[in-house]
């Protein structure tokens, strides 16, 4: 499953990976996508946070679960 990863922040700057899936996930050009098979969401929101350091990630409510394992 791939992820993308909204380009431009919130209020707060805070950048919201959501599956390739969700209907809240933002426009392609608006997104970076991670085309990568991850175990689980919060394996991908590590990556994220690996492959991306400069940018404050958080987890789509809606599409993600990143409930501990």
């Amino acid at each position: 499953m791939s992820y993308v990863v909204n380009k431009t922040g919130d209020f707060s700057g805070y950048h919201e990976v959501h599956k390739g899936a969700c209907p809240n996930r933002p426009i392609v050009t608006d997104s970076y996508l991670i085309n990568k098979q991850f175990e689980n969401d919060l394996d991908a929101m590590e990556y994220v946070k690996e492959i991306y350091p400069s940018l404050q990630v958080r987890p789509c409510l809606s599409c993600m679960d990143t409930s501990s394992r």
